[in-house]
């Protein structure tokens, strides 16, 4: 039997034994709700087979879920499936959102080579950026030790900084967009915290 829980990324992910285990006892649960059908897990399909007199059943888990077959005059005859894909899929998006939380509270380093040195290989670090548009870079730690530049994110404009940073007319377009009623545009940006 193989039983494979996808993950995105190598970075800290915060309960993740937790969640295994959850998908783990989904499996068996399954597994025995068959076995309680009168559904034996088996191996194979061939091997469920050969365990099985005509009429019986006996159950095969698939990469999609356990499999539900009844021996028919030898013929596996399949009967249904209790999917474990739907399991697998959400964990992995609770995981994914994990560390996604994971890297949004991790340190920003002074330099790549901090990042490097404080990160395992398959890790996703961010680092300071000297200028003042930009809050800090996104690196990916590489094998070798190198880190491979992903993107920036911007800084976060001060409330000040837009308000006088317009010119006359920006002013008056932005005063005449919202008096009639259209949405105006603002760059999404992260506040960075050190």
């Amino acid at each position: 039997m193989t039983f494979t829980l996808p993950t995105t990324g190598s970075g800290p992910v915060m309960s993740t034994k937790q969640w295994l285990e959850a998908a783990i006892n989904a499996a068996i649960e399954a597994a025995v709700s068959a076995a309680a059908l009168g559904f034996v897990l088996h191996g194979s399909v061939s091997a469920g087979l050969a365990a099985t007199q005509d009429g019986e059943g006996f159950s095969v888990f698939t990469a999609t879920g356990l499999q539900l077959y009844a021996n028919s005059a030898g013929v596996a005859d399949l009967q249904g499936e209790i999917p474990l894909a739907s399991t697998t899929t959400a964990l992995a998006a609770r995981i994914t959102a994990l560390e996604d939380q994971a890297f949004a509270e991790s340190p920003i380093y002074e330099t790549t080579a901090e990042g490097i040195a404080a990160t395992g290989e398959g890790d996703r670090f961010r680092v300071e950026n000297a200028d003042a548009a930009i809050a800090y870079d996104i690196y990916d730690h590489d094998p070798g030790g190198v880190a491979s530049f992903v993107t920036d994110i911007p800084a976060c404009p001060a409330p000040r900084a837009i308000s006088t940073g317009m010119s006359g007319s920006s002013t008056e377009a932005v005063s005449s967009a919202v008096g009639r009623g259209r949405p105006i545009s603002v760059p999404r940006c992260r506040r960075w915290t050190r």
